[in-house]
């Protein structure tokens, strides 16, 4: 399903009925605008709209496959610490066990040594009655000490069993999880070479300068309406006021990626279009941060720019991380500024993994050289 309805929750918390009936039907209204733009920005002529729709398919699997493996991965992590807390508890128990058994092995041996008379001869050998009550009653505690010594023993012994069959399910699991992963990387591999194949075909279409030309330019407009619309859409929801302005993090926030910028803001990108951001060459699956706090506004693919993520931080500034291989976030959620929102990528009929980063303010790219360093 589509992810590009924003939240209505976080909105309505602590206001009045009225105003929370009023803003709850204007968020309606927003998100069935923005679902309707979303189709729209995905529809237009003069593209070979099937290889496209087959490659937006494509590489909405492929983050599919991807959200599933680091999923697994992290389950795989999981249960290799679990099989490591049962083994460090199975050797705790195993010593303890070997303890209890040496002790009460000790008390076995004199019971047997003092014999089952034990009792009758206490009786026998003291002629002083408060002193038999005396001996009686400590005699009572050592049987009552052995008989917890040996009830520790046994618990014990019945810990370490769960233990090893904890470990034995533990580890069928983790077996299995490792078969789950790699059927799913085998997954992504066929899917890549699906996907290249479709990217060589659409390319193969679209191979004179002219083509290319209308091909971006047909993105940038999308892209341009769909950053128009979520603009307006903005400035009705309120930020907390908590938050640091983004205006004072100018010169001092960090890249929401490492790698070499290819593509530099103002630099001729193909015939008179020049780039309004940076791309950023990166190591496929390399975290994309956000760059400052904000809510998000749109987290979906966008043809051109693939996985796109656009942050709302506040008086009109937009931060844009397009071509990402999976997202973490989803329309409504708030970040934290170096937030890990998603992994670098290629999609968006990329042919190399980077990171396409935008920064706007009231709409208008801004060089982000000016912010980040």
């Amino acid at each position: 399903m589509p992810r590009v309805f924003l939240l209505i929750g976080l909105l309505l918390a602590g206001l009045p009925s009225q105003a929370q009936e009023a803003s709850a039907s204007q968020l309606a209204e927003l998100r069935r605008q923005l679902a309707a733009l979303r189709e729209e920005l995905n529809r237009y002529q003069g593209e070979q709209e099937g290889l496209q729709r087959q490659l937006q398919q494509e590489e909405l699997d492929i983050a599919r496959l991807y959200r599933e493996i680091s999923n697994t991965e992290r389950s795989i992590a999981t249960s290799r610490n679990v099989s490591a807390q049962l083994e460090r508890e199975a050797s705790q128990l195993d010593a303890l066990s070997r303890s209890q058994q040496d002790r009460v092995r000790r008390e076995i041996q004199a019971m047997y040594r003092s014999g089952p008379q034990e009792p009758l001869k206490l009786l026998l050998n003291q002629e002083d009655p408060g002193e038999l009550s005396l001996m009686l009653g400590y005699y009572q505690r050592i049987l009552a000490e052995r008989e917890e010594r040996i009830r520790s023993y046994q618990e014990t012994r019945a810990a370490l069993v769960q233990n090893r069959l904890a470990q034995e399910e533990e580890g069928q699991r983790l077996a299995a999880m490792l078969v789950q992963l790699g059927e799913q990387r085998t997954s992504v591999e066929v899917s890549h070479s699906r996907r290249q194949a479709m990217l060589t075909a659409l390319t193969a279409e679209i191979a004179n300068t002219e083509q290319q030309i209308a091909r971006k330019e047909a993105d940038q407009r999308r892209l341009e309406e769909l950053i128009a619309s979520i603009t307006r859409q903005s400035e009705e929801l309120a930020m907390p006021s908590s938050l640091t302005p983004f205006r004072e993090i100018q010169g001092n926030c960090r890249w929401p990626t490492a790698g070499q910028i290819t593509g530099r803001f103002g630099q001729v990108r193909t015939g008179s279009m020049r780039w309004n951001g940076v791309l950023i060459a990166a190591t496929g699956g390399s975290e994309v941060q956000a760059v400052h706090n904000g809510r998000v506004l749109f987290a979906d693919y966008l043809r051109g720019y693939g996985l796109l993520v656009i942050i709302d931080h506040d008086a009109g500034y937009l931060t844009l991380y397009g071509h990402n291989q999976y997202l973490y976030v989803e329309p409504g959620d708030w970040v934290q500024g170096r937030q890990v929102i998603a992994r670098v990528g290629d999609s968006g009929g990329q042919q190399d993994a980077g990171l396409y980063f935008e920064l706007r303010q009231d709409g208008k790219p801004t060089d982000p050289a000016r912010w980040c360093k």
